[in-house]
């Protein structure tokens, strides 16, 4: 009798506190939404507010700001962007991510975090000093993160997890080993109070929706983000995303994520139209944040981040979430202007600036995990290219126009002619 009456006192502690955290989080929701949309002029916002709020994606962003996008968001496109945004502010349930991810939040350091190691959330455990990175390049797969990650990590207070790039711990990995192994990969020997662990996962920015539904099979689509959780455990976290062409990507992962099938110029054309086709089917029913999220139409056989490759759909939560913290790499920009973005992405994460260079310079040739899976050199049909504009296009342009960066919408009208040919 007394061991029953103690499993429900547990139970009804365990539920109010899940209950009180929630309470706590929308309010504080509450409190900060009236600032989350000023950075775009069609809510509304303050002008004063606005300047202060510009994402800082360019090295001259301040001055472009005013004036820069050439073409207005069509009416159509404002109207899906606005409703993108409301729903990403709405649809964040804190009870439902503690309770996913209860174990997480049991497991950090309940006297908080070492404060000389303010550039990551570390503790002292009987294994010594832990942390959990405090930045992330996380995303996207196929858009250069590689190359990214390698050159960011020169820097001597940059530093990569004890056991590589790629942890996989945020998006699927934290529902299988605990908070304790994941710090056992990332933490490095070398470690000090100066450094920065940079996690170099590139699924992190949307990889949620498979195991959120293991605990959640009657919902539509998350009610929570990976956004939410790094945000929840390490409000002060840098987190960055670098984003290429969504045609050339969708092309790369393509073979990428069939280098063991028989795919070809010509198959990748059949699964463009049809996957095309069933994303629209989906968007004459539902908003674009449910079609984003669900994944019934698109199997491993037929993988073309095609959905993950409309930008806007994902980055909008990280943005409203880590806001300063959050930074956006344009890759044309960054293969264009290496040092320069290296330089910027260091100044942001707070390390030092006045080192030699030079021997960061010299491995600009040295370009990592370049495409090496269409090894029969298939060119993209005209055909696949011109369906892939007509659907990226206002998405792009929504990219372009929440972020305030046009460089977003001349995607639209790059045409790579060495990359095309006509199928009969």
């Amino acid at each position: 009798m007394l061991r029953t009456q103690c499993k429900i006192m547990s139970k009804l502690f365990y539920l109010l506190l899940v209950v009180a955290v929630g309470v706590v989080f929308l309010l504080y929701q509450q409190h900060g939404k009236e600032n989350r949309f000023n950075s775009l002029e069609i809510f509304g916002g303050d002008e004063d507010n606005q300047t202060d709020n510009q994402p800082d994606t360019q090295p001259d962003s301040q001055e472009k700001s005013e004036g820069i996008l050439e073409t207005e968001l069509a009416a159509a496109d404002r109207a899906i962007l606005e409703n993108l945004l409301s729903e990403v502010d709405r649809e964040v349930f804190y009870p439902d991510m503690i309770h996913d991810s209860h174990k997480l939040f049991e497991e950090l350091p309940r006297q908080g975090f070492l404060k000389e190691y303010s550039k990551n959330g570390c503790w002292k455990t009987g294994r010594g000093v832990r942390c959990i990175p405090g930045a992330y390049l996380a995303g996207y797969l196929k858009c250069g993160t590689s190359d990214l990650f390698d050159k960011l990590t020169w820097h001597p207070d940059v530093l990569k997890p004890k056991t590589g790039k790629e942890i996989y711990w945020w998006s699927s990995g934290r529902y299988k080993s605990d908070l304790n192994s994941y710090t056992d990969k990332v933490t490095p020997d070398n470690m000090t109070t100066s450094s920065v662990i940079l996690d170099g996962t590139p699924a992190t920015l949307n990889d949620i929706l498979t195991e959120f539904s293991q605990y959640h099979k009657s919902l539509r689509y998350p009610t929570y983000t990976n956004a939410d959780i790094l945000h929840f455990v390490l409000p002060t976290a840098k987190v960055m995303a670098i984003v290429r062409n969504p045609i050339d990507r969708a092309w790369s992962s393509y073979f990428y994520f069939h280098d063991q099938a028989p795919v070809s110029a010509a198959t990748f054309e059949v699964d463009v139209a049809e996957l095309i086709g069933q994303f629209n089917t989906c968007l004459e029913k539902e908003s674009l944040r449910y079609c984003c999220a669900h994944r019934a139409d698109q199997t491993f056989r037929r993988r073309l981040c095609l959905k993950e490759s409309i930008y806007i759909c994902y980055l909008v939560d990280w943005k409203i979430r880590f806001q300063d913290n959050f930074f956006l790499v344009n890759f044309d920009e960054y293969k264009a202007d290496q040092l320069g973005t290296i330089l910027q992405l260091y100044d942001w994460l707070g390390v030092r600036t006045n080192l030699d260079f030079s021997g960061l310079e010299e491995t600009f040739s040295i370009k990592a995990n370049v495409g090496k899976y269409n090894t029969n050199n298939e060119v993209m049909t005209l055909k696949s290219r011109e369906m892939l504009n007509d659907f990226f296009q206002p998405y792009n342009n929504m990219l372009a126009e929440y972020f305030q960066n046009d460089n977003f919408r001349s995607w639209n009208s790059q045409q790579r002619v060495t990359n095309q040919i006509n199928l009969k």
